[in-house]
């Protein structure tokens, strides 16, 4: 018969048939976002670092005074509170405390309340997940605690890391401490 039949016919199925012929579309989409992506990135950037920098900015506020006593005082006394097992060794915290004190040199230790200016009160807290050591300055005569520090000691698996960070925190605690005596008499 001819050449005109249904069966001489060729189809071409649905998914295969392109708009313009050698085009994928969805290559052509992919394309198109690649290309827009720096940009994209680059305003997203550009809207979320000025909203952190706004967040991060704390307002400044006077400095409030630091208690006479704890600027004018020449004597402490250093008494350990209650605490939990020291890491190591028993009373490192007095021990590494008091040796700290004794080397900065700025007061002079006594062996009695009764003879301080001020009284140093040092515990080490131990949690689930970090330990503290805590620092109270308290008035010998009102008893009255006139400045707090608390120092974070990180955990660790091994004793040889747990006595580094105890060490490196006792000394950050030590810091804080010259930073406050360092301010200007009120």
């Amino acid at each position: 018969m001819g050449g005109g039949g249904v069966g001489n016919k060729t189809v071409t199925p649905n998914w295969r048939v392109y708009p313009q012929p050698g085009r994928c579309p969805r290559l052509e989409i992919m394309v198109k976002i690649s290309r827009r992506l720096p940009l994209t990135f680059a305003l997203i950037m550009g809207m979320w670092l000025p909203a952190t920098s706004i967040a991060e900015k704390t307002p400044d506020f006077p400095q409030g005074p630091v208690p006479a006593q704890i600027l004018t005082g020449k004597k402490v006394f250093i008494s350990y509170r209650e605490s939990d097992a020291d890491p190591g060794a028993p009373n490192l915290t007095y021990n590494e405390f008091y040796s700290l004190m004794k080397s900065w040199g700025r007061y002079e230790l006594v062996g009695a309340p009764a003879d301080a200016d001020l009284i140093f009160e040092i515990a080490y807290i131990s949690g689930i997940t970090d330990a503290q050591i805590r620092l109270s300055i308290v008035d010998p005569k009102t008893h009255v605690v006139l400045w707090p520090f608390v120092q974070h000691v990180e955990s660790s698996a091994r004793e040889k890391g747990r006595r580094k960070k105890f060490d490196s925190s006792m000394e950050d605690l030590i810091d804080d401490l010259k930073k406050i005596t360092a301010s200007s008499a009120p």
